[in-house]
């Protein structure tokens, strides 16, 4: 208490909230919300009229380009086609070549080539409502694709036949006309390019064949003599112009539509509306007689302000609009027109404005009646602590977060958590953090005890270390092993291990206590693999810099131990005591004779031999004891890390070594050298095959005794 002083920073908590919280929160509430509600209508708004203007401008470029797609296809069919006469149905190399138009133009409803002769070969695509000419009860047969239409004037004599293929060309039927009644010398496409011997457009008008408004370009032909010869043309419905109109379709209730000048209706996104019949005649329709009165307005209201972008009102709906007309260098004045209800870019903005005037209503209503009560009993530092306390509870001690504030309590009770939590981060680097946990959990005392249990212990040892002792500086060997135990302890705790102790250039450490873990063995063998695969990135790592190489053996062991706090009631370890703990350790040690890093136990492979990669080492009876235990090198892990999955040599050297080890164990002596020789030569110089080559040659020489059992007894630890 001495080392805190009441001061004026100090002051009580609910002066502040209700001197600053009605009028900031009204305030701030009322003008946040209009000032973001009519800052991003505008915005929205101006980016709708942008956008309807590239869409105009996108589109009447995309027409225009058709257009001049066709019209080119014209100019160069007509150099082409002067060296393909005669025109016929059965001049192959020009019906290939139209054919090839259509299919890579497919807004072409049809190419076309007419003589001053009287001749008519005509190309034309055919959708799956096509009917023969002669009966149109009779559709065509299944898969017609395309019709060719020949008419020949030779004399007096007049015939017209049509084929009809199928998409590889083959002709699936054909029929002959009995009255020749097209005529397209008087048409007035093939009229227009006659006299003026030029390429022409023809006016929008409704093909007889499909009952479809179109147009038509033409360009003629003139041979090498300079003599005019016919024309040839293509057809294009304004149907493939309203798909496009639809593909740049923005909302439900988007209308675009292409008129000509005298307000034809030739090109929208509403295909229903395009012709209009009158008796047998049928014609395009013109705006005025549109149902969607929308247009029509917006049209008017365009002719009327001469305003390409607006906005307009109908059936209480607002709409935004832009017209423009197609540019002067183009033929025909055509004009396009866009309208999209206004909603459809405002309309979620201002759904979401209401609902933030709704909800920010119903709070401060709430507030106001519960303000005196939160003043007094509930502030923001307040929580944090209590948060951070909750921490400190579960043992979660990563946080720096220091609260800010200048109620004098609070700042008592900061200063209290602060020191807690350091007294804490102190206690937990000589007990293990999840012993730790468990008691700050359950509220147990720390007491002097253990309970029976199965785990598996891992003990690892730095070789030749007191060499590398004496070689180096005292101050540098403690910080390089610092680092190397930094390394060894995180893949111990991140394999959810539990370090035991420090036992100079030694760890053990044990998984299943405190915590039960199922994959208790299986961990431990991901951790000492781990262990070997970060230490050889590590070493050369320390070659490089010049710092000694610590190569490490590890040995691995499942069985039954007596767990918990041992010592004093002053001072206590929470460790593991048993057979167990000397066996793991002994056979860190075998290592040393097998030259190998990693041993495990026979009760660790039962654990992990669905996941394990290991080879048999030996039937060993360890210092100080007279029962054999069956020892393994671990090799690789099938699971986890890529970096510890066994190669594919490792998988074959180790099924092979494997089966080495069970003909000796056999006393099959020939076959187990042959199969030793075997691996030697394909696997290279390997030690633990070189002694049991040994051993089966000695053996061979002299027998072992009839009770024999392969055990070797070790007499180092």
């Amino acid at each position: 208490m001495e080392n805190y002083r009441f001061s004026w920073k100090s002051r009580k908590l609910y002066v502040d909230i209700l001197a600053s919280f009605f009028f900031i929160t009204f305030g701030t509430t009322i003008a946040t919300t209009w000032y973001t509600y009519h800052s991003n209508s505008e915005s929205m708004i101006q980016v709708s009229e942008d956008l309807l203007t590239h869409v105009s401008k996108f589109s009447v470029a995309k027409v225009i380009s058709y257009l001049n797609q066709a019209q080119l296809i014209t100019h160069l069919g007509a150099d082409l086609v002067k060296d393909k006469s005669p025109i016929s149905n059965e001049n192959q190399p020009l019906v290939a070549f139209m054919e090839g138009i259509l299919r890579s133009y497919p807004y072409l409803s049809s190419i076309y080539i007419g003589t001053e002769d009287g001749k008519f070969l005509q190309l034309k695509s055919l959708d799956s409502t096509s009917t023969y000419r002669t009966d149109p009860s009779r559709s065509l047969p299944g898969g017609s694709t395309t019709s060719i239409r020949f008419i020949n004037r030779e004399g007096d004599k007049v015939s017209e036949v049509w084929e009809y293929q199928d998409a590889e060309g083959k002709i699936l039927d054909q029929e002959s006309i009995p009255k020749v009644m097209y005529n397209h010398l008087i048409r007035d496409w093939y009229v227009s390019v006659s006299q003026s011997r030029a390429s022409q457009w023809s006016d929008v008008y409704v093909f007889s064949s499909t009952k479809k408004p179109g147009i038509t370009t033409g360009y003629p032909l003139i041979n090498a003599q300079g003599t005019f010869v016919g024309v040839i043309g293509v057809d294009i419905e304004m149907g493939a112009i309203s798909e496009f109109l639809n593909e740049t379709r923005i909302s439900k209730d988007y209308a675009a539509f292409i008129l000509t000048e005298k307000e034809e209706v030739i090109a929208s996104t509403d295909k229903s509306q395009m012709v209009k019949a009158e008796g047998e005649k049928v014609r395009a329709i013109n705006l005025n007689e549109l149902s969607d009165k929308r247009v029509i307005l917006g049209y008017q209201k365009f002719r009327n302000d001469q305003k390409d972008n607006f906005t307009f009102e109908k059936d209480g709906i607002e709409y935004m609009s832009s017209f423009s007309f197609f540019p002067k260098t183009f033929e025909k004045k055509w004009s396009i027109g866009l309208l999209v209800p206004i909603d459809t870019f405002v309309g979620s903005i201002k759904d979401t404005q209401r609902k933030i005037l709704f909800i920010t209503f119903l709070i401060f209503l709430i507030s106001i009646g519960l303000i005196g009560f939160i003043a007094r009993r509930i502030a923001r530092p307040i929580i944090l602590l209590s948060e951070e306390a909750t921490r400190i509870k579960n043992f979660e001690l990563d946080s720096n977060e220091e609260v800010k504030t200048d109620i004098y309590e609070l700042q008592l009770l900061n200063n209290s958590i602060s020191s807690m939590r350091m007294s804490m981060r102190a206690f937990s680097k000589f007990i293990p953090k999840v012993l730790v946990a468990k008691l700050l959990r359950t509220n147990q005392t720390v007491k002097i005890g253990g309970k029976l249990r199965r785990v598996t212990l891992l003990f690892s040892d730095v070789v030749n270390f007191t060499t590398v002792s004496e070689n180096y500086p005292a101050e540098k060997l403690v910080l390089h092993l610092s680092e190397y135990f930094e390394e060894v302890t995180q893949i111990i705790m991140k394999a959810n291990g539990t370090i035991d102790k420090y036992i100079g250039d030694a760890v053990m450490a044990f998984w299943g206590a405190p915590i039960v873990d199922k994959d208790q063995a299986l961990n431990a063998c991901r951790a000492a693999l781990s262990l070997q695969h970060r230490l050889s990135s590590l070493n050369r790592q320390w070659a490089i810099e010049g710092k000694p190489v610590l190569e490490t053996r590890i040995g691995i062991h499942t069985g039954d131990v007596i767990v918990g706090n041992m010592g004093s009631s002053d001072r206590m370890n929470y460790t593991a005591l048993g057979d167990t703990v000397n066996l793991a350790a002994r056979l860190e040690g075998t290592n040393k004779m097998y030259r190998t890093h990693i041993i495990i136990s026979e009760e660790v492979l039962q654990e992990v031999q669905e996941n394990c990669l290991v080879r048999p080492v030996d039937l060993v009876a360890v210092k100080g004891k007279s029962k054999a235990v069956k020892i393994y090198e671990l090799v690789g892990i099938f699971q986890d890390d890529p970096a510890l999955l066994p190669s594919e040599m490792q998988v074959n050297y180790c099924h092979l070594f494997t089966k080495a080890f069970q003909l000796y164990m056999e006393r099959r002596w020939d076959a187990a050298i042959s199969l030793l020789e075997d691996i030697k030569a394909h696997y290279g110089d390997d030690f633990a095959a070189t002694m049991y080559l040994e051993r089966c040659n000695n053996f061979k020489e002299n027998p072992p005794p009839e009770d024999w059992d392969g055990v070797i007894h070790l007499t180092e630890k």
